[in-house]
């Protein structure tokens, strides 16, 4: 060809380009993995459930719990897989024949940095007259998942108080910081936050308490922050049954010794939300996933929305968004801050569609802006009434990503509780030809402190809908035409999320919405008809 390069024509250039794409996608698909099994942990169908899992190396490490003897003291131990969710070894079991043992929330089982063993944090309990007696427990274990020592953490004699420890992190010093709860033994207390700062050798540096009143504060995360502080997620629950507000969902900010600087109150002051989870971002800001409720009634039953937010050290909204359609009872159980800005969430909600009702488990993805990248959700067994719950997730080396949780069937499907693994790919796909789709599934709704609510559709042709993140004492809102003109004027009622107009005798063109709410500065938003 005597050096020349050959010429092809644009519709060959396409076809090229085009099987080059197909070529990588095929690559990328064949270097997946994908598994979705159950595991009876102690092997005799004694019901177990999976709250955490880390990747090391070549393997994967599953923490699961369960229960054991006559006295139903609980247990936990690890199952080791291999990259397709076999076992690779013989599992590894701890117990107490006199006592009990229970694990914090996703996320209480670590990896030690330097690839020195792993850590975990849970607490110890015996039943005593007329209550039972925890004591809060960090494990440390080396390599080989053997115990390399253990540190029980109480209260002082005569020995009354409860402590249960629910989640933890490392330090860069190689310390932990542990969140966990605390309560009387016998009698009546608010349950309160307390924090514990601890050396590499677990010895206690500093111990912090937090929460007042007749509330009840318990924590599920904590996650140190870029300024060298903690965010503790939490939620506040009132005991007075007379007392409107339902759970709530808070996150309590300190400094580097534990000294309260700010808390951030994030739910529906009039309906019920729970567990708030958070993470460091790569940015250094904070994230925090948890579920906003748009509507409620009695004994805690309420639908919500998966809710991510993204705030500075200095209790900032950098921005606060709602995803997806309300479900019945929506639980987010833990989120994660990717390495490269991403964020991935997993959760579960009660289905309900007569006359099935499942716990169906969900997955999401976002960036690091909170744009939805996918969302799926996943179910192992079918039958009414089955339970299918992930309580954490995390990246895997071929861009996928694996969660554990547990299934708990209900005839038809067959067996007892049950630990469950599921392994998808990086879009969250159970396989190439199995991906969940729901229809208008997911919608990305933006609150800011600056503007509180959000308008659509827009552009509208007949209804116009203004949505408020938190509405308590009403606003009223205005329609201008272009030529300054009133055209409408309405008055959204307060503690009502969603005000809805008819403008359907309004002509086509571009119209200014003036939204007043008391204590804040007038927000417009240009709005579309057409």
């Amino acid at each position: 060809m005597n050096g020349r390069i050959p010429y092809f024509s644009m519709s060959t250039r396409i076809f090229i380009k085009l099987f080059l794409y197909l070529m990588v996608i095929h690559q990328s698909l064949n270097s997946q993995t994908y598994f979705s099994k159950r595991y009876d942990f102690l092997l005799n169908s004694t019901p177990s459930f999976a709250g955490d899992i880390i990747r090391d190396g070549n393997k994967y490490i599953m923490l699961n719990e369960s229960i054991h003897g006559m006295q139903e003291y609980r247990l936990f131990g690890f199952i080791l897989l291999d990259s397709i969710g076999n076992r690779i070894s013989n599992d590894f079991k701890y117990e107490d024949s006199l006592s009990g043992f229970s694990i914090g929330y996703p996320g209480s089982f670590i990896k030690v940095e330097n690839n020195v063993g792993y850590c975990l944090v849970g607490f110890n309990y015996t039943y005593v007259p007329n209550g039972r007696w925890d004591r809060g427990k960090l494990w440390r274990f080396d390599n080989n998942l053997d115990t390399s020592w253990t540190r029980t953490y109480t209260d002082n004699p005569p020995y009354d108080t409860c402590f249960t420890f629910r989640n933890l992190r490392q330090l860069p010093d190689g310390g932990y910081i542990i969140v966990g709860s605390h309560d009387l033994v016998i009698g009546p207390m608010p349950v309160r936050i307390n924090l514990h700062r601890v050396d590499s050798l677990g010895n206690l540096i500093w111990r912090k308490y937090y929460g007042s009143g007749y509330t009840h504060f318990l924590p599920y995360d904590v996650s140190r922050t870029s300024d060298d502080g903690f965010i503790i997620g939490s939620i506040i629950a009132p005991i007075d049954p007379n007392n409107s507000q339902d759970n709530d969902p808070y996150l309590l900010k300190t400094d580097s010794i534990g000294n309260q600087q700010w808390m951030r109150h994030l739910g529906n002051p009039y309906c019920c939300e729970d567990r708030p989870m958070v993470d460091m971002s790569s940015d250094g800001n904070i994230i925090c996933g948890t579920d906003f409720s748009d509507s409620c009634w009695g004994s805690g039953e309420h639908y919500g929305k998966i809710n991510i937010l993204k705030i500075n050290n200095s209790n900032t909204v950098i921005w606060d968004k709602k995803y997806g359609t309300h479900k019945h009872l929506l639980f987010l159980n833990k989120i994660r801050a990717l390495d490269n800005g991403d964020i991935i969430a997993t959760g579960h909600y009660d289905y309900m569609n007569d006359p099935l009702r499942n716990e169906v488990s969900w997955i999401i993805k976002t960036d690091s802006t909170g744009n939805e990248l996918w969302y799926r959700e996943y179910m192992l067994l079918t039958a009414t009434f089955s339970q299918n719950i992930l309580y954490n997730v995390i990246p895997t080396p071929d861009n996928g990503f694996i969660a554990c949780g547990t299934v708990w069937p209900y005839p038809p499907d067959t067996g007892t509780q049950d630990s469950w693994v599921l392994k998808v790919d990086s879009l969250g796909c159970e396989a190439p030809d199995q991906c969940w789709v729901g229809e208008d599934e997911i919608w990305v709704k933006t609150f800011t402190p600056e503007k509180p609510f959000i308008v659509y559709p827009n552009p509208a042709t007949d209804r116009l809908t203004i949505e408020f993140h938190i509405n308590p004492e009403g606003a009223a809102l205005e329609l201008y035409n272009l030529t300054g003109q009133m055209v409408l004027r309405g008055r959204a009622p307060r503690e009502r999320d969603l005000f809805e107009w008819d403008i359907g005798r309004l002509g086509r063109g571009m119209y200014i919405l003036k939204v007043n709410m008391p204590g804040r500065r007038a927000v417009m938003e240009k709005v579309v008809v057409e």
